[in-house]
C-alpha cells in the first residue's frame, strides 16, 4: 500500500519553477549547508529572512 516516491517526483517542481525561485532555493540551500558543521546550528532564521528580503528587493 505504499507508494514509491522517485527522486525525479520530489525534484520535478524545482526543475519546473521559475528562475527566481530557483535563485531562492540554491541560497536557501547553501545557508543550510553553511550551518551543517556547526554541533547546534544557530541563526539560521537571521540568515533565511535575510536570502528572502534580498530577493524580494
Amino acid at each position: 500500500m505504499t507508494q514509491e516516491i522517485s527522486k525525479d517526483d520530489v525534484q520535478k517542481p524545482i526543475h519546473d519553477a521559475p528562475s527566481d525561485i530557483k535563485q531562492i532555493i540554491a541560497k536557501v540551500l547553501q545557508a543550510e549547508k553553511d550551518k551543517l558543521y556547526m554541533k547546534t546550528p544557530r541563526y539560521i532564521n537571521d540568515d533565511l529572512l535575510k536570502v528572502f528580503e534580498e530577493e524580494i528587493k
